[in-house]
């Protein structure tokens, strides 16, 4: 075992090449199963092991015949690996090996005996754990199964490569989908994401018969204060107003930027009172924060699903009707659509 205040340099270093394939305590998984099968059937042993050296224990990747999933570090034989050069390590009888007849693997069930192993090593050459085959009595191993062993260990390296290759590749993917979905300014949902989101929440909503809100938020006068103030101190009212609109919204809340000028937020599962209350929180957060050159106001238009509303397109027109009605009824104002003295819309007509 090697406790951190007493740790040397070079095994820091060593397990911090091992943190980097994020492996440690992770449950087996049958490609590395596989290896562990071969390397067994190889070399005709009843167990086939893949050993990860942690700090203070000795993780099985795989444990093929043996029921254990790790075992301490202090006198287990594969920790004998790093303590040497990094060449394969052949114990034909540990009951009497003093190095490690003591070990609970080999004092204890399953009484091990024979163990040999070839070293796990990373592109730095530190050495990460070990493939290895065990049994239960003493035996040999054959040259031919040993220069095996060692190519099978180094297909295992070769697959935690590819782990950390396929962690990275879908950590790319995951940031483009994100970059195809964000609004570079504000980081809010663009209006491609709006426009899938909103779809979704309708289907969801119709099947489920429940309500669906949305509203669009409109920055009053915002052309006149870009042309006053120029276009930086505009973003930053963009900012500004996005993040306002970040922190009051509800869980299940959807925000999004959709347009120059204009925000929308999706409200599953809420009826046009609790909508029109949740907006006008916002419109009160935005009127009252202290703005830098002039006071920045915001008029809002919301609309709710009823069973008659067809898709979710005549949802986007109505909120963009109850907000035009907001403005002009004089700015700094929340409508819902159903105050309009209108009829729902059809599209189709």
């Amino acid at each position: 075992m090697v406790t951190e205040s007493y740790m040397p340099e070079e095994e820091r270093d060593r397990l911090d090449t091992l943190g980097r394939y994020l492996v440690l305590g992770v449950g087996s998984e049958q490609t590395y199963d596989e290896v562990a099968r071969l390397a067994a059937h190889i070399c005709d042993a009843p167990i086939g092991i893949i050993s990860l050296i942690g700090p203070e224990k000795v993780w099985f990747k795989s444990h093929l015949g043996i029921h254990v999933t790790d075992t301490p570090r202090e006198n287990w034989i594969c920790s004998q690996i790093i303590a040497r050069p990094p060449v394969s390590l052949v114990v034909e009888d540990a009951a009497f090996d003093t190095r490690f007849a003591r070990h609970p693997l080999v004092a204890d069930e399953p009484h091990l005996r024979f163990y040999a192993g070839a070293p796990l090593l990373a592109a730095d050459h530190r050495v990460l754990g070990a493939l290895a085959v065990a049994d239960t009595r003493p035996r040999f191993i054959g040259l031919s199964e040993l220069v095996a062993l060692e190519a099978l260990s180094r297909q295992v390296v070769t697959l935690m490569d590819l782990k950390i290759k396929e962690g990275q590749l879908h950590l790319v993917s995951e940031n483009l989908v994100k970059l195809a979905s964000t609004d570079g300014l504000t980081g809010l949902n663009n209006h491609r994401a709006f426009q899938e989101s909103i779809r979704a929440e309708f289907e969801h909503g119709h099947a489920n018969k429940r309500p669906l809100s949305v509203a669009r938020i409109n920055i009053d006068l915002f052309k006149d204060y870009n042309d006053k103030y120029g276009y930086a101190c505009g973003d930053l009212v963009l900012k500004t107003v996005a993040e306002i609109l970040r922190r009051s919204a509800r869980p299940g809340d959807t925000i999004a930027r959709f347009s120059g000028e204009e925000f929308a937020v999706i409200m599953p599962d809420s009826s046009g009172k609790e909508a029109v209350d949740a907006v006008e929180r916002i419109r009160a957060r935005v009127d009252g924060h202290g703005w830098t050159h002039r006071q920045v106001t915001v008029s809002i238009g919301v609309t709710t699903s009823t069973v008659t509303t067809p898709d979710a397109d005549h949802l986007i027109v109505e909120a963009g009707l109850a907000l035009y009605n907001a403005k002009e009824h004089g700015r700094n104002f929340v409508r819902h659509f159903s105050a309009l003295s209108l009829q729902r819309l059809d599209l189709a007509a």
